[in-house]
């Protein structure tokens, strides 16, 4: 499937009776970390729709992009060696099967 074509995406959640006086800034609320995610994300699409019942709270979006763009993500940290450059260490402590533990 290309870019181009449209990609709809449902989320719904089902719960028990949700307080009606407040039904709709619920909806309101998901429906906006749903926009704020795909954002983040770098995730495309086209119209949010929101959808609420007294046991429901559901989104779909519209035109959805099938896969995020590429992005180069920079780690800071120590350096370490290759895996295959790394001398073998045994393991210790609580990594020692009991049978090992026993024979000493």
């Amino acid at each position: 499937m290309s870019a181009a074509q449209p990609l709809i995406s449902w989320s719904r959640s089902a719960t028990e009776e949700l307080p009606p006086k407040s039904l709709l800034a619920l909806r309101d609320r998901l429906c906006q970390r749903h926009r704020q995610g795909l954002t983040e994300a770098g995730l495309s699409h086209k119209a949010v729709e929101k959808f609420a019942t007294p046991r429901r709270l559901a989104v779909r979006v519209r035109k959805l992009v099938e896969r995020q763009p590429d992005r180069a993500i920079e780690r800071r940290g120590r350096r370490s060696k290759p895996l295959s450059m790394r001398k073998a260490r045994p393991a210790g402590g609580a990594c020692r099967s009991p049978r090992a533990a026993a024979s000493k």
